[in-house]
């Protein structure tokens, strides 16, 4: 079966990308807004000459992926942005973790871009290999991003086809999946396609199907699936979502419209601002691999979805919420008033019906966690 179109790029691969980065003004149009928004237009031109020969320079010295992450994305990408725009980045249950096994990681998705180049950056500092990551293709704005995604081994998704083509795609795509799992590659899959809006973490088993599918095909059953596959659930939690207005008036507008028409650039603009966004504190927890003792997806995905509420960290932010929402100071020994007035002024121009939702976003992870603890 052929993956050419939706694998990510090889290290025989790479000079050729690296040419078409150096060169594409719209790649240092993007740089210069993401770190230097300020500046007057007049000086872009001069900026954008700088940037180039910058991106020349650091981009001349790359001759493989592992190199292009490691130099490009980590030291020169992540490091600055989470020092910038996170005031605390903790994990726990690495030692789940072992450096020869391959793992399908399988998170709660917030952030397009920051849930998986996280994980990678937490898998750098634990000596861990880095994953192929799961993008879907309505993130391909142009050129110069499908080679950022792909060269960041990035695995295409191909969503919204007709039934049949899309039956065949998903085929495919689980067959790469198990192409690199019996290769020794780890993946990170979102357990949703969509990021959540709301703050209710939940597991679409549709994910979990897609991935067996290729083993089904040989008459696998489902416990022999889980037995030759590593899945973790990694929960994570984001003090502040950078992104929180933006989903909540997507939100308000699905209760009051009906729909929320996606403006063109709507997806970078969300990943700009999740990117250069203030996030507070960041936690990532890593659960132990499931065992196969599941007998099929809606099973797992509830087991997924438990280990996430598990692992999930509240922060001060869903404490706030929850009292605010629910009318109540269930929680007012885990925050102060400054704390509280800070949350506030994020969203105190807004309407009382967005707010309102921004806040039930905040406050549902608590909600959920207080669920799951009556469950068991």
């Amino acid at each position: 079966m052929n993956f050419d179109d939706i694998r990510p790029y090889r290290d025989e691969e790479v000079s050729e990308v690296i040419k078409r980065l150096q060169q594409s003004k719209w790649l240092i149009s993007g740089l210069r807004t993401v770190f230097l928004p300020r500046p007057a237009r007049l000086f872009a031109p001069i900026i954008d000459k700088v940037l180039h020969t910058y991106l020349r320079i650091k981009l001349g010295n790359i001759s493989n992926i592992d190199s292009f992450q490691k130099k490009i994305i980590v030291d020169t990408l992540l490091h600055p942005l989470v020092k910038k725009t996170i005031s605390g980045l903790s994990y726990s249950g690495t030692e789940y973790l072992d450096q020869n096994t391959p793992y399908i990681f399988i998170t709660n998705h917030r952030d397009i871009v920051l849930d998986p180049a996280l994980l990678d950056y937490i898998l750098i500092k634990n000596h861990l290999a880095l994953i192929q990551i799961a993008f879907g293709d309505n993130l391909l704005f142009n050129d110069a991003i499908e080679d950022l995604i792909r060269i960041n081994r990035g695995v295409i998704v191909k969503r919204n086809l007709p039934p049949r083509e899309q039956y065949n795609e998903s085929l495919r795509l689980s067959a790469y999946i198990r192409h690199i799992n019996e290769e020794g590659s780890s993946l990170w899959v979102a357990q949703s396609a969509g990021r959540s809006k709301d703050g209710m973490d939940v597991t679409n088993p549709a994910i979990i199907k897609m991935i067996y599918m290729a083993y089904k095909r040989d008459k696998i059953s489902f416990k022999d699936f889980l037995s030759r596959v590593n899945i973790v659930p990694v929960a994570i939690s984001y003090q502040y979502d950078p992104c929180d207005r933006m989903k909540a008036w997507e939100i308000h507008r699905r209760r009051t419209r009906g729909e929320h028409q996606k403006r063109r650039y709507e997806d970078l603009v969300s990943i700009t601002a999740g990117m250069k966004g203030f996030k507070g504190k960041v936690h990532y927890s890593f659960s132990e691999p499931l065992k196969p003792e599941y007998n099929n997806d809606k099973e797992l995905a509830q087991a997924i979805d438990e280990r996430i509420q598990k692992g999930y960290k509240l922060w001060s932010t869903n404490f706030i919420a929850y009292d605010m929402s629910h009318n109540t100071d269930l929680f007012d020994q885990s925050y102060s008033e400054f704390d509280k007035q800070r949350f506030f002024l994020r969203f105190h121009r807004l309407s009382k019906e967005v707010r309102n939702i921004l806040l039930e976003a905040y406050s549902n992870p608590v909600v959920n966690k207080m669920l799951y603890g009556k469950k068991n």
